[in-house]
């Protein structure tokens, strides 16, 4: 049985579970607007882009995405 890991949210924060199962809060993130690939790595919101749990440039994620 494998370590839940991926993006939560609820109407105040997005969250953000490891490998290990310790839960960041993504501060920038944007809980109305936050979407989450349902992959465990890839995540957005209106403004933002997130690998994992880790706040990324366009261009980054650009170059991950392909």
């Amino acid at each position: 049985m494998g370590v839940p890991y991926g993006y939560a949210k609820d109407s105040k924060a997005v969250y953000y579970e490891n490998f290990v199962g310790k839960i960041k809060v993504l501060k920038k993130a944007d809980p109305v607007t936050f979407v989450s690939n349902d992959d465990g790595y890839f995540g957005w919101d209106a403004k933002h882009f997130y690998i994992q749990n880790k706040q990324v440039t366009e261009e980054e994620w650009n170059q991950k995405q392909h």
